[in-house]
Protein backbone atom coordinates (compact mmCIF):
# COMPACT_ATOMS: atom_id res chain seq x y z
CA UNK A 1 0.00 0.00 0.00
CA UNK A 2 1.23 3.50 -0.98
CA UNK A 3 2.80 5.64 1.67
CA UNK A 4 0.54 8.89 2.78
CA UNK A 5 2.02 12.08 3.75
CA UNK A 6 -0.95 14.21 5.92
CA UNK A 7 -1.05 17.91 5.23
CA UNK A 8 -3.57 20.21 7.16
CA UNK A 9 -4.12 23.57 6.55
CA UNK A 10 -6.93 26.13 8.40
CA UNK A 11 -7.35 28.09 11.18
CA UNK A 12 -6.84 28.21 15.16
CA UNK A 13 -9.23 24.64 15.53
CA UNK A 14 -6.26 22.95 13.59
CA UNK A 15 -3.20 24.66 15.07
CA UNK A 16 -1.38 22.66 17.47
CA UNK A 17 -2.82 23.87 20.81
CA UNK A 18 -6.85 23.69 19.05
CA UNK A 19 -6.96 27.51 20.08
CA UNK A 20 -7.02 27.22 23.53
CA UNK A 21 -3.97 27.77 25.50
CA UNK A 22 -4.73 26.54 29.23
CA UNK A 23 -4.71 24.04 29.17
CA UNK A 24 -3.69 23.18 25.49
CA UNK A 25 -6.15 21.20 23.42
CA UNK A 26 -4.91 18.45 21.10
CA UNK A 27 -6.19 18.66 18.15
CA UNK A 28 -7.88 15.90 15.73
CA UNK A 29 -5.53 15.43 13.09
CA UNK A 30 -2.89 14.85 15.73
CA UNK A 31 -5.05 12.33 17.84
CA UNK A 32 -5.54 10.91 14.08
CA UNK A 33 -1.49 9.82 13.64
CA UNK A 34 -2.07 7.66 16.67
CA UNK A 35 -5.53 6.26 16.88
CA UNK A 36 -5.00 2.59 16.64
CA UNK A 37 -7.93 2.48 14.58
CA UNK A 38 -6.43 4.75 12.02
CA UNK A 39 -5.71 2.46 8.70
CA UNK A 40 -2.16 2.86 6.54
CA UNK A 41 -1.08 5.51 8.73
CA UNK A 42 0.45 8.63 7.03
CA UNK A 43 4.38 8.33 7.51
CA UNK A 44 4.63 12.09 7.26
CA UNK A 45 2.50 14.93 9.14
CA UNK A 46 2.71 18.53 8.34
CA UNK A 47 0.73 21.01 9.74
CA UNK A 48 0.54 24.74 8.75
CA UNK A 49 -2.47 26.21 10.87
CA UNK A 50 -1.33 28.57 13.75
CA UNK A 51 -4.13 30.62 14.16
CA UNK A 52 -6.37 33.44 13.20
CA UNK A 53 -6.05 32.62 9.79
CA UNK A 54 -8.54 33.94 7.21
CA UNK A 55 -8.74 32.22 3.26
CA UNK A 56 -6.39 35.19 1.98
CA UNK A 57 -3.89 33.49 4.52
CA UNK A 58 -4.29 30.29 3.37
CA UNK A 59 -4.15 31.04 -0.20
CA UNK A 60 -1.21 33.03 0.13
CA UNK A 61 0.76 30.10 1.67
CA UNK A 62 -0.40 27.45 -0.91
CA UNK A 63 3.23 27.17 -2.84
CA UNK A 64 4.61 25.86 0.82
CA UNK A 65 1.98 23.31 0.74
CA UNK A 66 2.45 22.06 -2.40
CA UNK A 67 6.63 22.12 -2.04
CA UNK A 68 5.88 19.78 1.04
CA UNK A 69 3.78 17.34 -1.38
CA UNK A 70 5.51 13.98 -1.42
CA UNK A 71 6.25 12.47 -5.16
CA UNK A 72 3.83 9.66 -6.23
CA UNK A 73 3.41 6.53 -5.59
CA UNK A 74 2.58 8.57 -2.36
CA UNK A 75 -0.93 9.76 -2.09
CA UNK A 76 -1.10 13.52 -0.58
CA UNK A 77 -3.83 13.99 2.13
CA UNK A 78 -4.50 17.66 2.03
CA UNK A 79 -7.20 18.84 4.93
CA UNK A 80 -8.98 22.20 4.93
CA UNK A 81 -10.68 24.21 7.86
CA UNK A 82 -11.83 27.04 5.71
CA UNK A 83 -13.63 29.87 6.56
CA UNK A 84 -13.98 29.64 10.57
CA UNK A 85 -12.39 33.54 10.53
CA UNK A 86 -14.43 34.52 6.99
CA UNK A 87 -17.18 35.18 8.11
CA UNK A 88 -17.46 36.44 11.75
CA UNK A 89 -18.81 40.18 12.35
CA UNK A 90 -15.89 42.32 10.72
CA UNK A 91 -14.63 39.44 8.46
CA UNK A 92 -13.52 39.94 4.85
CA UNK A 93 -16.69 37.56 3.51
CA UNK A 94 -19.36 38.48 6.48
CA UNK A 95 -22.76 38.50 4.10
CA UNK A 96 -20.50 37.25 1.20
CA UNK A 97 -21.25 33.58 1.08
CA UNK A 98 -20.70 33.42 -3.07
CA UNK A 99 -17.67 35.36 -3.11
CA UNK A 100 -15.80 32.93 -0.77
CA UNK A 101 -17.06 30.15 -2.83
CA UNK A 102 -15.49 31.41 -5.65
CA UNK A 103 -11.87 32.24 -3.90
CA UNK A 104 -12.08 28.78 -2.12
CA UNK A 105 -12.57 27.35 -5.99
CA UNK A 106 -9.98 29.06 -7.42
CA UNK A 107 -7.59 27.89 -4.32
CA UNK A 108 -8.45 24.23 -4.71
CA UNK A 109 -7.97 24.36 -8.41
CA UNK A 110 -4.32 25.83 -7.46
CA UNK A 111 -3.39 22.89 -5.23
CA UNK A 112 -4.58 20.62 -8.14
CA UNK A 113 -2.44 21.90 -10.59
CA UNK A 114 0.11 22.68 -9.39
CA UNK A 115 0.29 19.45 -7.80
CA UNK A 116 1.49 18.28 -10.84
CA UNK A 117 1.92 14.14 -10.94
CA UNK A 118 2.21 13.87 -7.21
CA UNK A 119 -1.03 12.22 -6.00
CA UNK A 120 -3.26 14.33 -4.38
CA UNK A 121 -7.02 14.14 -2.27
CA UNK A 122 -8.33 16.86 -0.89
CA UNK A 123 -10.70 17.05 2.36
CA UNK A 124 -12.89 19.91 3.30
CA UNK A 125 -14.32 20.36 7.10
CA UNK A 126 -17.91 21.63 7.49
CA UNK A 127 -17.77 24.29 10.12
CA UNK A 128 -18.22 24.40 13.92
CA UNK A 129 -20.57 27.06 15.59
CA UNK A 130 -18.68 30.18 17.34
CA UNK A 131 -20.03 32.80 19.40
CA UNK A 132 -20.53 35.21 16.35
CA UNK A 133 -24.07 36.26 15.26
CA UNK A 134 -22.68 37.00 11.75
CA UNK A 135 -21.19 33.67 11.52
CA UNK A 136 -24.06 31.76 13.02
CA UNK A 137 -26.05 33.84 10.29
CA UNK A 138 -24.16 32.47 7.59
CA UNK A 139 -23.25 29.48 9.06
CA UNK A 140 -25.94 26.79 7.41
CA UNK A 141 -25.58 28.28 4.17
CA UNK A 142 -21.80 28.42 4.22
CA UNK A 143 -21.51 24.66 5.48
CA UNK A 144 -24.30 23.88 2.44
CA UNK A 145 -22.26 25.62 -0.03
CA UNK A 146 -18.50 23.47 1.45
CA UNK A 147 -20.44 19.91 1.14
CA UNK A 148 -21.13 21.05 -2.37
CA UNK A 149 -18.09 21.73 -3.38
CA UNK A 150 -16.87 18.34 -2.45
CA UNK A 151 -20.01 16.50 -4.22
CA UNK A 152 -19.37 19.02 -7.09
CA UNK A 153 -15.55 17.29 -7.79
CA UNK A 154 -13.78 20.77 -6.54
CA UNK A 155 -12.53 18.40 -3.21
CA UNK A 156 -12.30 15.06 -2.93
CA UNK A 157 -14.11 14.27 0.67
CA UNK A 158 -15.96 15.82 3.48
CA UNK A 159 -15.55 15.76 7.55
CA UNK A 160 -18.80 16.92 8.01
CA UNK A 161 -18.56 17.86 11.94
CA UNK A 162 -21.62 20.91 11.13
CA UNK A 163 -23.92 17.50 11.45
CA UNK A 164 -22.64 16.10 14.81
CA UNK A 165 -26.28 16.03 16.97
CA UNK A 166 -23.88 17.02 20.08
CA UNK A 167 -21.01 19.52 19.31
CA UNK A 168 -22.22 20.75 15.96
CA UNK A 169 -25.64 22.41 16.33
CA UNK A 170 -25.68 26.56 16.96
CA UNK A 171 -26.58 25.59 20.34
CA UNK A 172 -24.12 24.07 21.71
CA UNK A 173 -21.29 26.87 21.31
CA UNK A 174 -23.12 28.24 24.78
CA UNK A 175 -22.00 24.68 26.38
CA UNK A 176 -18.24 25.56 27.79
CA UNK A 177 -18.16 21.76 28.49
CA UNK A 178 -18.19 21.89 24.46
CA UNK A 179 -16.58 24.96 23.65
CA UNK A 180 -14.53 26.74 26.33
CA UNK A 181 -14.66 30.19 24.78
CA UNK A 182 -17.40 30.23 22.72
CA UNK A 183 -15.21 29.58 19.54
CA UNK A 184 -12.77 26.73 19.83
CA UNK A 185 -13.67 23.16 21.01
CA UNK A 186 -13.15 21.44 23.56
CA UNK A 187 -11.06 18.45 24.44
CA UNK A 188 -14.06 15.83 24.20
CA UNK A 189 -15.22 17.97 21.36
CA UNK A 190 -11.75 17.31 19.24
CA UNK A 191 -11.88 13.48 20.36
CA UNK A 192 -15.13 13.26 18.63
CA UNK A 193 -14.28 14.71 15.44
CA UNK A 194 -11.39 12.67 14.94
CA UNK A 195 -13.26 9.12 16.49
CA UNK A 196 -16.81 10.04 14.18
CA UNK A 197 -15.94 12.32 11.05
CA UNK A 198 -12.39 12.45 10.73
CA UNK A 199 -10.87 9.11 11.09
CA UNK A 200 -13.65 7.20 9.20
CA UNK A 201 -12.80 9.89 6.07
CA UNK A 202 -9.16 9.01 5.42
CA UNK A 203 -9.62 5.79 6.44
CA UNK A 204 -12.34 4.99 3.63
CA UNK A 205 -9.82 6.91 1.33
Amino acid sequence: MPSRTLLIDGSSTSSPDGGIVQPPVTPYHVIYMSDPCDVNRPTCHINFATGGEILSTISGRAASVIAKFAAAPALNILTLQLGQNDFITGGPYANNVAGWVTDVRALLATYRTRAGSKLLKVGLTTQNPRNDAAFLGTRAAVNTAIRALVTGGNADFLIDWAVDPTYGQDADVSDTAKYPDGVHPSQANQNNMEALYYRPALNAL
